[in-house]
């Protein structure tokens, strides 16, 4: 058992939770635990996708009407789970992106955060929409390199359509349409050279 796991089960018995172990892969065990009987909700969270999928997919052909909310890291993963029989999934990378967003629309607490982050900085923080112009117009973000030929962080991507921010555009498998906004992190000069030859 991985330290993870274990600091895992430690917390869960702090926080008064019962803890069983069990082997996932049988369906035998999974019945035992109550999986298409008792069970309403099943969380399926572990960090390898691939459990997650086959836990999902085994519990759903137990339980058609088993609620279950599986862990995922990018829409492909997303997809996949909810073809799986997921009922809902979670990306704990869009939820800490969509909260730092929301904080930092509030002026004086993006004021505040540039002001320590960057006031004696040649960093810069800034947002770019995508034009009708831009040169990656209708291209994969995924595909794009972007920090591959440009000395610059991609911090994610304000669609315009959804009006929600999405974390690490490597993973992204849409096409960039026009308002679409790019949050990006390095010098002025950098940043010129990219909004110039991309956007």
């Amino acid at each position: 058992m991985s330290s993870s796991s274990q600091n895992g089960i430690e917390a869960a018995k702090k926080n008064n939770h019962k803890v069983f172990f069990m082997d996932y892969n049988k369906d035998s065990e999974l019945i035992k635990f109550g999986i298409g009987d008792k069970v309403n909700t099943l969380f399926c969270l572990s960090n390898d996708f691939n459990k997650n999928l086959f836990l999902t997919l085994s519990a759903r052909n137990l339980d058609k009407d088993l609620n279950i909310i599986s862990q995922v890291t990018n829409e492909q993963e997303e997809k996949k789970m909810i073809l799986a029989g997921a009922t809902k999934t979670i990306d704990p990378y869009s939820i800490g992106a969509n909260q730092f967003f929301s904080v930092m629309k509030k002026e004086k607490v993006h004021d505040v955060i540039m002001d320590i982050l960057y006031e004696k900085s040649k960093i810069s923080l800034e947002e770019l929409p995508i034009t009708k112009k831009s040169k990656f117009l209708n291209e994969q973000f995924s595909s794009a390199n972007f920090e591959k030929n440009y000395d610059l962080l991609i911090l994610g991507l304000y669609d315009s359509k959804r009006d929600k921010f999405k974390y690490n555009i490597q993973r992204i498998s849409r096409k960039m349409k026009e308002n679409d906004v790019l949050v990006v992190m390095g010098t002025k000069s950098e940043i010129r050279r990219f909004k110039r030859e991309v956007l």
